[in-house]
């Protein structure tokens, strides 16, 4: 079996841009040169034999030859021109650095290899004829939403001297949502203002009934200022609470325009709430969604991930339950 070449952008056809929800890439083959040129070369020399033989059977057995080979070279091109794959089962939520299954179904023999997200190739086996069900496992490398997956599906069919291979931009029943990987301990610093590309602000979120005022001191949130007793006093005063203020928390997360670096900031701020919440404490989480920004709170490790996998660039302020 021949492989194809790897795709690093794993987005699509080979020149990188992304397929559409059920779009299909031009067919093309495989690691064509040396199938090509040893093909060439065969009959070749087959031909001087004949040629220096005279002999008729010799010249209808390479007659016979180079018929297999022009089917082997050519036939695959057009067995994949009916060749359907789609889509029968997918997971709904998956993690970056793991494997997530993915359930599909063609109508041939063929090798499926995910490309968004990525994935190992696998061959199809079941019957010769009929529908057929693969399992392929898809490794995501980048948090998102991925409302399709896109398939490399490529044949041999029927000698496998030559593959040829299309891409497949297959849709989804629902969303693949892709969660980042969490980093861990690095808990972003309470209070302080965000700026483009710092991990995400941790605010510590008061809980019981004010007990007392108290002067203003590092690291104190400024929704805790009682500004009327600021500024009777002339100082900033902030307000102290019955209980223990470490029982709720709630992360601001502002995703830098930077991919790599909104990589990081999701898999910080997911390590953080991971880590809240195995400590037994409440997390509220702010994002921006491309529907606006959005407060909730979280509600373990499954609704972290989908949060973090839906949040885009942008600031979290002023966001609302959703």
């Amino acid at each position: 079996m021949t492989d194809g070449p790897e795709d690093p952008a794993g987005r699509g056809d080979p020149a990188g841009r992304r397929l559409a929800p059920g779009q299909r890439s031009r067919i093309r083959p495989v690691q064509w040169a040396g199938p090509v040129f040893g093909s060439l070369l065969t009959l070749g020399l087959w031909e001087l034999v004949a040629h220096s033989s005279g002999s008729g059977w010799v010249q209808a057995i390479g007659a016979a030859l180079a018929g297999v080979l022009l089917v082997g070279l050519v036939g695959p091109a057009l067995q994949l021109r009916r060749i359907t794959v789609a889509v029968r089962q997918v997971p709904g939520d998956a993690e970056v650095g793991q494997s997530a299954e993915l359930v599909l179904e063609s109508n041939a023999p063929v090798r499926l290899r995910p490309l968004d997200p990525p994935g190992p190739a696998t061959t199809s086996a079941g019957p010769t004829r009929g529908a057929r069900t693969t399992v392929v496992d898809v490794q995501p490398r980048h948090r998102g939403v991925h409302p399709s997956v896109t398939i490399e599906v490529a044949t041999g069919a029927p000698f496998g001297l030559l593959w040829w291979a299309r891409r497949v931009a297959l849709p989804l029943d629902h969303p693949l949502l892709v969660a980042p990987r969490p980093v861990a301990g690095e808990d972003p610093e309470p209070g302080g203002e965000a700026r483009p590309g710092d991990v995400p602000r941790m605010m510590v979120a008061p809980t019981g009934e004010p007990r007392s005022l108290r002067p203003y001191g590092p690291g104190d949130s400024r929704h805790l200022v009682h500004w009327p007793t600021s500024a009777h006093v002339g100082e900033l005063m902030v307000r102290e609470w019955e209980q223990t203020r470490d029982d709720q928390v709630v992360i601001a997360l502002d995703l830098s325009d930077d991919p790599e670096r909104a990589e990081r900031q999701a898999g910080v701020a997911f390590g953080a709430i991971l880590g809240h919440l195995e400590a037994g404490r409440k997390v509220t989480l702010r994002t921006s969604e491309p529907n606006g920004p959005v407060t909730n709170v979280v509600h373990g490790r499954r609704d972290a991930g989908r949060r973090l996998a839906r949040a885009v660039p942008g600031s979290a302020s002023g966001a609302g339950p959703r």
